[in-house]
């Protein structure tokens, strides 16, 4: 069955304590909550001040450890109606939408924000996660671009300043992450040789970069170099034990070597590891977790981590692809369709589709056959070949489907 390996997107910072990690985490590691008041006031004259913009971060990441991402939107909502286009807070609140996955609103709000800032690199690789996300990839690699070429220039100039709105790194290693997330659009769209190209000319210039090994180790195991991309990612969690992402891609490679208990073992760790406010994270391991109680055969617990993963995260299409393979062996044909049309409308390239791991070929067959159908298209060949394969679980659900 699908296997989903954990791509983190470009680097959204709220806070400029530390750099971020392989993860490339949207809340700094560094600005948990301190129980800051909720109800501080906001000062409503001139610029928003370095100690009241911190206060803001410290109380939007306390809601959404809590998932309390309604709250967190509301209190931006307030803090920009106290001081309009605070070009920070501005981008706070993008950031916040990330989170709850309106990725439409973080472009229109970034766009906005850019017409004033049109260099502002951390804007710009907002918009491009965002535009990832939605699945178009020529508008991300757009924005990623303008964002080298910014950081291009500014290296050449030596520009001291840039280094505030590259939240204290040097400007080398905002760029080094640029062009990790540049390398990362090429992988998402299955373009692994330029994204291996990519990879390797940052591989001389920063071999340190975990961000960079993190980028090796997606390329290695694309390349079918399960050992070395295990190496890679096991070297980055010497040094950042809770890198969620390394641990459940560590999963999927035990997956793809067959064992599930290993598998299961690591996409557990993740689970402890991921974030609270990482929505979609939480959502991707769960439902690995689900399928590997499908592939067991326990289907009721399938189904309910399935569930879980799609309350949430409703715009993670792995897990709305799932639970249409669960539903439609369960001969529950209806909500197969139902779930099958929410995961194409997350997935309308398939991007996140062709991107999977699978335990054997035939829950590809099948995956494939059901969205063909949505799709309103001929899929009895694939059915054929799933009804004839050494799956045994798969061969009378697809049987069915090509009863007249």
């Amino acid at each position: 069955m699908i296997r989903r390996l954990w791509v983190p997107m470009v680097v959204l910072v709220l806070g400029c304590e530390t750099g971020p990690g392989p993860e490339q985490t949207a809340v700094s590691s560094a600005l948990q909550p301190q129980a800051a008041p909720e109800t501080a006031p906001l000062r409503a004259l001139g610029p928003i001040s370095e100690a009241e913009f911190r206060d803001l971060v410290r109380r939007v990441v306390a809601l959404l450890d809590q998932r309390r991402v309604d709250d967190a939107r509301a209190l931006c909502v307030e803090a920009l109606d106290a001081r309009p286009d605070e070009p920070r807070v501005t981008h706070l609140l993008a950031v916040v939408e990330m989170i709850a996955q309106n990725y439409e609103s973080v472009v229109d709000l970034s766009t906005h924000q850019l017409k004033k800032q049109p260099d502002s690199v951390p804007l710009l690789a907002t918009r491009a996660t965002a535009h990832l996300y939605l699945q178009d990839i020529d508008a991300s690699q757009r924005d990623i671009l303008r964002a080298i070429e910014r950081l291009e220039q500014r290296v050449q100039a030596n520009a001291e300043a840039a280094k505030a709105e590259t939240c204290g790194r040097s400007v080398e290693q905002a760029l080094t992450e640029a062009r990790v997330d540049l390398a990362r659009t090429y992988y998402v769209a299955g373009d692994y040789d330029e994204a291996e190209r990519i990879v390797s000319d940052l591989l001389e210039r920063d071999p340190e970069s975990t961000s960079v090994r993190f980028m090796q180790a997606l390329v290695q195991s694309k390349r079918d170099d399960i050992s070395g991309s295990m190496q890679t990612y096991q070297r980055i969690l010497e040094e950042e034990s809770d890198c969620s992402a390394c641990l459940n891609n560590l999963g999927v490679l035990q997956f793809r070597r067959h064992d599930l208990k290993a598998a299961r073992e690591y996409f557990e760790k993740a689970l402890h590891a991921t974030p609270d406010w990482d929505l979609r994270g939480t959502a991707l391991v769960l439902s690995n977790l689900a399928e590997l109680d499908l592939l067991s055969g326990r289907f009721d617990r399938a189904e309910a981590g399935y569930r879980e993963a799609i309350a949430t995260a409703s715009r993670y299409p792995g897990a709305h692809y799932g639970l249409a393979v669960l539903q439609d062996l369960r001969g529950r044909t209806g909500e197969a369709r139902t779930a099958i049309t929410q995961a194409l409308l997350w997935d309308p390239q398939g991007l996140e589709r062709h991107g999977y791991e699978y335990y054997e070929p035939e829950w590809k067959w099948y995956t494939e056959a059901l969205v063909l159908e949505a799709q309103g298209q001929d899929a009895s060949d694939l059915w054929k070949k799933v009804a004839t394969g050494k799956v045994r679980m798969l061969r009378e659900p697809a049987r069915r489907h090509l009863a007249p």
